[in-house]
């Protein structure tokens, strides 16, 4: 059988000035997304960012499925906010482009798996907002931001019933990492709440109608990297884009 190809949506960065390509960015992605997919039974693939539709087009037009990865801070201004002391740094460029790739791929009906900034991009993409930090959600939210080691669960989320997350792995609560300082506020309309941290903060989300959809708060690739007990995620992601 066919291995579906899997396009992970590149960020790219500043080269050291040391460097004799300096003129030009870097675009990279973790070897977690790229082994997490491997080890689920996809082929993995970096998508550069683009803001030529076109080329957008073309790019999806050769993979079955979308991740979309981690990374820094949304610009506030794609959900019509200032900026806040406590956000972190941004590229409105690089976000642009990434939600017109979210966009083109749910045109083209490729199923789609966000983590972490993923979550928050599929959420801005759609029409809802974010706390710029987790502070402003909540003075008593749990420390989300737990950098120590990557691999490990930190904390607890609490499982919608009728959601494909409950679908996926069939537990009322799954012990997952934390890496990150902002968190979904109002909820996009074509969205639902798949799971919440014990603070309430949202931990996952779904699209109500068509393909594949599904975004995580926590990064499961890198508890991957220790463990298979995000395996059935990614497994569910893959067997949907077989289809």
């Amino acid at each position: 059988m066919r291995r579906p190809v899997i396009g992970i949506a590149g960020v790219s960065s500043d080269t050291p000035s040391s460097s004799p390509f300096h003129a030009w960015q870097r675009i990279f992605t973790s070897q977690a997304y790229t082994t997490s997919v491997a080890r689920s039974g996809g082929v993995p693939v970096m998508l550069p960012p683009t803001d030529d539709e076109e080329v957008i087009r073309r790019e999806l037009s050769v993979v079955d499925g979308l991740l979309l990865q981690g990374g820094n801070d949304i610009d506030p201004s794609l959900y019509g906010e200032e900026k806040d002391p406590l956000c972190g740094e941004t590229d409105l460029q690089q976000d642009r482009m990434l939600i017109a790739l979210f966009h083109q791929a749910r045109t083209m009906g490729k199923p789609i798996l966000g983590i972490c900034k993923g979550i928050q991009l599929v959420n801005v993409a759609l029409g809802g907002t974010l706390y710029q930090d987790v502070s402003r959600f909540s003075p008593n939210a749990l420390q989300h931001d737990h950098l120590k080691d990557a691999t490990k669960p930190f904390h607890q989320v609490k499982v919608e019933q009728d959601s494909l997350l409950w679908e996926i792995f069939h537990q009322e609560t799954l012990s997952v990492n934390s890496l990150h300082h902002q968190i979904v506020k109002d909820i996009a309309p074509s969205l639902t709440i798949a799971a919440r941290a014990t603070d309430g903060a949202v931990e996952a989300v779904q699209g109500n109608e068509g393909p594949f959809l599904l975004a995580v708060q926590w990064h499961p690739e890198a508890m991957m990297m220790a463990s298979n007990d995000m395996l059935v995620l990614f497994s569910a992601f893959i067997n949907a884009c077989r289809i």
